[in-house]
């Protein structure tokens, strides 16, 4: 069984008030054992400040993460109120221990979007085991191509399992402060690993647009350059929107972010990707990878089917997995924003469905996850605009 503790705070400008309530927390829940490792999610300003960095040298255990623009944590530490352990100005941490597994951690050195990633990660993995299963902190979607970064670590890694998310700030582009959080320092370049191994049995979950909110006609990209979609059904991406009643002025007025490409691998089977930009030449900007043939539909966000979808997503996670210690959940910033001044509604349903199980969850710049195909196989993936969901 692996003992779960958790720890928050607001404080900011104060390193010592806030490294002393955390340690203070921590203690309150019992003696933490050998072997721990503290998952972390926080407001940017809490590594500007230097609070990460005492955190860093006053725990007994390496802490690994990222930022983010909105995270919450339960179980409620004792003495504080629900509103301190959420929100977009806090300090969360997760602390595993006991079980029988072991882990190390890893950080690459600085990435770009113009550097082969699988270079970069190739030396974290090359003289290490086949791991369990491997958890990564990105830095933001514009340092390090979500796909392959998930490509290199799934060939790396030997076909390991991979989770984990992008960090992200509050920013307009959620992209100015992005920090990697390692035990050897912070980072806005670099990614972070943590390696698990022995008997640790993760189960994921994914949701991103209910099957009712994409409509029937099918698409084919018919060119296209990494994540620039130039073509669709022959025809320039800018007519392509036009056909779908997005005229060129609306189109190029703002980014779509409830505007979903439902992305088919089979029939039931499929994942999002979300119109981040457009290129001088009006053609589209995912927020992933697309190759010439690939098949989607198009869907709209919601904010009531969106929140019923990952709703759904959570109560099956719970039933399906009877025997559990904790939750880690990540959920992609867009979302926050379409939630608008109810951004919280997300982090509350999942407090109200999941009950007294401990979880950790914080919204990501994009989102890391198996999935499984209809004949039952499993393939990492990398998503935007999804809610995603580890269970072990």
């Amino acid at each position: 069984m692996i003992n779960v503790y958790t720890a928050s705070t607001l404080e900011i400008d104060d390193v010592q008030s806030a490294v002393s309530s955390i340690c203070s927390q921590l203690n309150q829940q019992g003696k933490i054992g050998d072997g721990a490792i503290g998952l972390i999610s926080c407001q940017y300003e809490f590594v500007l400040s230097g609070v990460v960095d005492g955190l860093r040298k006053a725990l007994p255990f390496p802490i690994a993460g990222c930022s983010s623009s909105t995270m919450a944590i339960a179980p409620i530490p004792n003495g504080l109120l629900q509103n301190q352990a959420e929100g977009d100005l806090c300090l969360i941490l997760m602390v595993l221990c006991g079980g029988e597994f072991s882990f190390d951690t890893a950080v690459t050195e600085p990435v770009s979007l113009d550097k082969d990633i699988e270079v970069a990660c190739r030396p974290i993995f090359e003289n290490r085991k086949k791991p369990s299963f491997v958890w990564v902190f990105s830095p933001c979607v514009g340092t390090v191509a979500g796909d392959l970064l998930v490509e290199a670590i799934t060939k790396l890694s030997g076909g390991a399992l991979v989770f984990g998310g992008f960090s992200v700030d509050d920013s307009p582009t959620f992209q100015e402060n992005c920090f990697v959080i390692t035990p050897d320092g912070d980072y806005r370049d670099r990614v972070g690993f943590v390696c698990f191994y022995g008997d640790i049995q993760p189960s994921f979950f994914n949701a991103s647009i209910s099957k009712k909110r994409i409509f029937d006609r099918e698409f084919i990209v018919t060119e296209a350059n990494g994540n620039e979609v130039i073509s669709i059904n022959d025809k320039s991406s800018i007519e392509f929107l036009d056909t779908i009643g997005i005229t060129p002025e609306m189109a190029r007025s703002a980014i779509l972010t409830n505007l979903v490409l439902a992305i088919y691998v089979d029939e039931s089977t499929y994942y999002p990707r979300q119109i981040i930009n457009f290129s001088d030449n009006d053609t589209l900007i995912l927020g992933g990878t697309v190759e010439v043939g690939t098949r989607f539909r198009v869907g709209r966000f919601d904010k009531n089917d969106m929140l019923g979808s990952a709703q759904k997503i959570t109560q099956k996670a719970l039933e399906l997995i009877p025997k559990k210690s904790f939750a880690v959940i990540l959920s992609c910033a867009s979302r926050s924003v379409l939630l608008g001044s109810e951004s919280l509604d997300e982090v509350h349903m999942v407090r109200e469905v999941i009950g007294d199980l401990p979880f950790l969850m914080a919204y990501a710049g994009g989102e890391i996850c198996p999935l499984v195909r209809r004949d039952g196989s499993v393939f990492n993936h990398f998503q935007n605009g999804a809610f995603i969901i580890c269970v072990i």
